[in-house]
C-alpha cells in the first residue's frame, strides 16, 4: 500500500511539473515541446480523473456493505428524506444505475468546470446557484423500440430536467430543459403509478423529439440539445 501510494505521489508530483514545464514553453514559443507537454498533461488528467471516480465508487460500495446505505439501496424505495429513488436499474453490468452514476458525474464535472455548480439535494436531483431544483437522469439506448431513450424523473420535485441520452459506449448526448419547457407542458406530460413523469425520446433525421400525449404529440426538443455529445468514458476496475 505504501509503494501505491508513493507512486501517486509521484504521478501527481510529475503533472505538477508538467504544468510549469508547459508554462515555460509557452513563454519560449517552443511549439513543439508545448504541444508534447500538453498532450501527456490531458492523458494525465484523464487519469487523474478515472482515478478519482474509482474511489468515490469504492466509498459507495463500502458505505453499502457495512449497512448504511443498504435500505435504499436494497429496496430502491426510500430516501433519507422520505422520496423514491427514481433510477431504474436497467442491467447488472455496465448499464443501470452504475453508468448513471458515471454520466451523471461526468456532467456534473463538466458543469462546475463552466462555473455552474449544481449543490445534491438526493440521488438525481441537485440545486443550482438560482435555487432551482434539477433532475439529473440517464438511459442508455435500446434501437430496437421507436422511442430508444426511456427516462423518468418524480413529479413535483424538480424545476429544470437534464436527459443524459447515451448515444455510444463512450458518449451521452444531453437534453436539458428548462423551467420554462415544464410550466408549459408539465400537465400534458406522462406520469407513471409511481408518480414519475416519463420522458420518450427519440431521434429523426437529426433532430430530437420527446412525446408528449395528445394534443401535444411528439415535440422537438432539439433547441434543448447540446450540439456536441458529452464524453462519458466507462470507468474500468484495474
Amino acid at each position: 500500500m505504501k509503494t501505491e501510494n508513493s507512486d501517486w505521489n509521484m504521478f501527481l508530483a510529475l503533472i505538477d511539473e508538467a504544468h510549469k514545464e508547459a508554462e515555460a514553453a509557452a513563454r519560449k514559443k517552443e511549439t513543439d515541446k508545448l504541444l508534447e507537454t500538453t498532450d501527456w498533461l490531458r492523458r494525465a488528467k484523464e487519469l487523474e480523473a478515472r482515478h478519482l471516480e474509482l474511489l468515490k465508487q469504492a466509498e459507495r460500495l463500502v458505505l453499502e456493505r457495512s449497512g448504511k446505505d443498504q435500505k435504499r439501496v436494497a429496496t430502491g424505495k426510500q430516501t433519507s428524506l422520505g422520496q423514491r429513488d427514481n433510477e431504474i436499474s436497467i442491467s447488472n453490468d455496465f448499464g443501470g444505475k452504475f453508468r448513471a452514476d458515471e454520466c451523471r458525474g461526468a456532467y456534473l464535472d463538466r458543469e462546475k468546470e463552466r462555473g455552474n455548480l449544481l449543490k445534491r439535494v438526493r440521488r438525481s436531483y441537485f440545486k443550482n446557484a438560482g435555487g432551482l431544483t434539477v433532475g439529473i437522469t440517464y438511459s442508455s439506448e435500446d434501437r430496437a423500440k421507436s422511442c430508444p431513450w426511456f427516462l423518468n424523473l418524480l413529479d413535483g420535485q424538480f424545476d429544470e430536467a437534464v436527459l443524459l441520452c447515451e448515444i455510444t459506449k463512450e458518449a451521452v448526448q444531453v437534453i436539458h430543459l428548462p423551467k420554462t419547457f415544464f410550466d408549459r407542458y408539465a400537465k400534458q406530460m406522462s406520469r407513471d403509478k409511481k408518480g414519475q413523469i416519463k420522458f420518450n425520446v427519440s431521434k429523426r433525421n437529426g433532430r430530437f423529439f420527446l412525446q408528449i400525449p395528445d394534443p401535444v404529440g411528439w415535440k422537438d426538443v432539439t433547441d434543448y440539445t447540446e450540439k456536441q455529445p458529452l464524453v462519458c468514458p466507462h470507468q474500468e476496475f484495474i
